[in-house]
């Protein structure tokens, strides 16, 4: 056998291996774009198990395969920390305080990885956000650090309903009500272009508690 058939042989037998479970990639796609892929469909995965009354475990669990397949493809890909973030903390959320605990270190690191990689990912400050304001403090939780998360994922993404919601009752917890409707009547406005249900009806409830709509 010739050497350029071997090495022919040797890059198509390269063009079908993949990791056990992983969805086989287009053809002709690099490992970042595979990667990638394979994180948007683990983020997928994660908005079908937030539906779920049964069964979440196994889809958030396969949520959390794929976007581990896709960190050992191509680490330097920021959705797959991020998609691995989502599925593993929604999962300890609904399993438990247990869970919370024991994933909680892991989950920080996930979300600090998503941002160095890059700093621009507003879903991940968002995510900070929330974390720092829900964390006690023995767990390193900060209410100011978190307000300043929410913000600057507002920053970064001006049109985006879920930050301008959270400042809304970040605000309006602190009594800064002039600011908090503000927030809320912009997260209701954003949520109606968007066409996010869930979250329009949650700002027109926050909106109904401040005495307006």
């Amino acid at each position: 056998m010739s050497r350029s058939l071997c090495r022919s042989l040797s890059v198509a037998a390269l063009a079908v291996i993949f990791l056990p479970g992983m969805a086989p990639a287009d053809d002709f796609a690099t490992p970042h774009e595979t990667a990638q892929r394979l994180a948007d469909q683990a983020l997928a995965e994660r908005k079908k198990a937030d539906r779920l009354e049964t069964g979440w475990q196994e889809v958030y669990d396969h949520g959390i395969e794929l976007a581990n397949q896709a960190i050992a493809l191509d680490p330097s890909v920021a959705d797959a920390h991020y998609a691995l973030f989502v599925n593993l903390g929604k999962k300890s959320e609904r399993t438990g305080v247990g869970a919370q605990l024991r994933n909680i270190s892991h989950l920080k690191e996930l979300l600090n990885k998503t941002l160095e990689l890059d700093p621009r990912h507003a879903d991940a400050w968002e995510a900070k956000g929330e974390m720092l304001l829900r964390l006690p403090r023995l767990w390193g939780g900060s209410a100011s650090e978190g307000e300043q998360a929410l913000r600057h994922a507002a920053e970064l993404a001006p049109r985006w309903s879920k930050p301008q919601l959270r400042l809304a009752e970040v605000d309006w917890k602190n009594g800064r009500a002039a600011e908090a409707r503000t927030e809320a009547e912009r997260a209701r406005d954003f949520a109606r272009e968007s066409g996010d249900d869930d979250l329009l009806g949650d700002a027109e409830a926050l909106l109904r508690k401040m005495g307006g709509s």
